[in-house]
């Protein structure tokens, strides 16, 4: 069943991760802005942070395991965010 309201916090979340990739060196990644708070945050708990729906929250977990490979409790924010923004 279709929920804009799904599709608007995956659209927003995109968003924001677009801006937060782009703070971030590609080649010295603890000297990002915020280097220090996204590497202590995993990728779980920033998407609980943000999330606005289940549906939402669903997608970016499947999309962490499809792209990283690796459960969403286990990366770090930071790292997940380098990832991205070396694969576009």
């Amino acid at each position: 069943r279709f929920n804009p309201f799904v599709n608007m916090a995956i659209n927003n979340i995109f968003y924001l991760m677009d801006i937060m990739c782009e703070e971030i060196p590609a080649e010295a990644t603890w000297n990002a802005p915020h280097a220090d708070v996204c590497d202590t945050m995993t990728y779980i708990v920033f998407l609980a942070q943000i999330c606005w729906t289940y549906g939402a929250y669903e997608f970016f977990i499947l999309f962490i395991n499809v792209n990283i490979t690796t459960s969403s409790y286990d990366s770090s924010l930071l790292g997940f965010l380098w990832y991205v923004k070396q694969c576009g």
